[in-house]
């Protein structure tokens, strides 16, 4: 038979064309979590203190430079700082609630997943979930839309200007029903990040005790905190919690430190038994307790 004539077909050379590669998918997730943590920025309430905003902006650099060139070492301290950041700012005098450690997450998260992409990394999740997870953060994020739409634009629309327009009997504003949406989207990019995350840099043992032994003397240190604050208060001007007679630690309200002992204090439990003989962990958990 004779060849066909026509066109002979040409590959792109490798780096061309319009097929996304494993550095521009990089780039795409470099360029998402620029765009989230300007978010996380952006909802930092206007009287929080600009010592505040600049120590996290330069710890969030640092966290973004570890998880693109030492991703192991900066999931390990973000995992050590995450029962430790929630109250660091109040107890240095910061009373705005700023999302510290969300905006820190993101960069620290964010980069070192762009990293693994760019690298070829494969995910550990199974395929259903990423597609779950992926439908569920755009549904996600059309709903913060809608509720920013509704109670920036409508409200204003039929109830005339005003500022600060509550919206709500609790007397809720419209800036912090906006900005209460987007932290709500931002934690639950944190929660299914985290998981991608955390799951490609435990593929050893080794990588798991590692994650495991930061976190625990993160909450270990935590627990100082709280232990000492209910003899000698290390922010006794912090209301309501003061006049109360409650303490919170680390952490924003006495009810998160109930949480966060509830789930680090197995973690501690398990890193004293993960390594060494049966006297050993036992002499650990004793010390522990």
């Amino acid at each position: 038979s004779r060849p066909r004539r026509g066109r002979a077909h040409v590959r792109s050379p490798p780096g061309r064309g319009t097929r996304l590669t494993p550095a521009r998918r990089g780039a795409l997730a470099f360029g998402a979590m620029i765009v989230l943590s300007a978010l996380a920025f952006g909802s930092f309430p206007g009287s929080t203190p600009s010592v505040t905003r600049g120590v996290t902006l330069g710890l969030s650099a640092a966290g973004l430079a570890l998880g693109l060139l030492r991703p192991q070492i900066g999931t390990s301290t973000l995992a050590f700082l995450v029962p430790l950041a929630p109250g660091l700012a109040r107890l240095s005098g910061d009373r705005s609630g700023a999302p510290v450690l969300a905006a820190l997450a993101l960069a620290v998260l964010g980069s070192a997943l762009a990293g693994s992409v760019a690298r070829g990394e494969k995910s550990l999740l199974p395929l259903r979930l990423l597609r779950f997870a992926a439908a569920f953060l755009v549904l996600a994020a059309f709903s913060a839309a809608a509720s920013i739409a509704r109670g920036e634009t409508l409200y204003l629309l039929f109830r005339g200007r005003v500022d600060p327009l509550p919206v709500n009997a609790l007397g809720m504003t419209a800036a912090e029903r906006s900005r209460g949406a987007i932290l709500t989207f931002l934690g639950l990019v944190l929660l299914l990040l985290a998981l991608e995350v955390f799951t490609r840099f435990s593929r050893t043992p080794e990588d798991r005790d590692r994650l495991l032994l930061a976190t625990s003397a993160g909450a270990a240190a935590a627990f100082v905190f709280a232990a000492v604050s209910r003899f000698a208060p290390l922010d006794p001007s912090f209301q309501p919690w003061s006049e109360m007679h409650r303490r919170v630690g680390t952490f924003t309200d006495p009810n998160a430190l109930g949480v966060g002992i509830g789930l680090l204090a197995p973690l501690l439990f398990a890193a004293t038994v993960r390594r060494g003989s049966s006297a050993d962990a036992a002499r650990r958990a004793l010390a522990l307790i």
